[in-house]
């Protein structure tokens, strides 16, 4: 399969040697081309799994999946062989509803627009629940509905929020 065949695509990460990885709604799997756009590696996962967010972290070579549907993360090898997952369902902190986007900072931390609680959630790269926010202060409204969450290498969280049409700007801690 080459590039141009994908179908609908939702998300896209880039790997350390210039492989792209690409979550396919379609026929919701998860690939990995080269730069031409060839497919070498594929990643099905159980039956009916809608992929969502797609992350790489460079440091430890894995790259996080959400799946929406079941409230979890996968983690992936570069190869894309499930290595572990993570995610417990609910509106407690260090539970998930609904992850979508995700983003790796510079120390290995994963953040979940963790979409149904209207936050940020943070895990370690083993999935242990580090901290969360939800952006409000004082005259400031909370997350609403985050979709995606980037990490630039300055500590700066970027959050596009869909219910509030929206990105918004916040440093790691909200």
């Amino acid at each position: 399969m080459d590039a141009g065949g994908l179908g609908p695509v939702r998300q896209l990460a880039l790997g350390p040697l210039g492989d792209i990885y690409v979550a396919n709604l379609g026929i919701r799997a998860i690939w990995r081309l080269n730069a031409e756009g060839v497919a070498k590696a594929e990643f099905d996962g159980p039956s009916g799994i809608e992929p969502w967010g797609l992350a790489f972290d460079g440091l430890s070579e894995r790259l996080y999946l959400s799946i929406q549907d079941e409230d979890k993360i996968y983690v992936l090898n570069p190869d894309l062989e499930k290595i572990a997952e993570w995610g417990i369902s609910g509106p407690a902190m260090g539970q998930i509803d609904q992850p979508r986007g995700l983003a790796v900072d510079g120390i290995g931390q994963v953040y979940v627009a963790d979409s149904l609680n209207n936050r940020i959630s943070i895990f370690d790269a083993n999935g242990t629940f580090v901290r969360a926010w939800n952006g409000a202060t004082a005259g400031v409204s909370a997350i609403s509905a985050p979709q995606a969450v980037f990490v630039d290498g300055l500590g700066k969280v970027y959050v596009a929020e869909s219910a509030a049409n929206r990105v918004r700007v916040f440093d790691e801690f909200g």
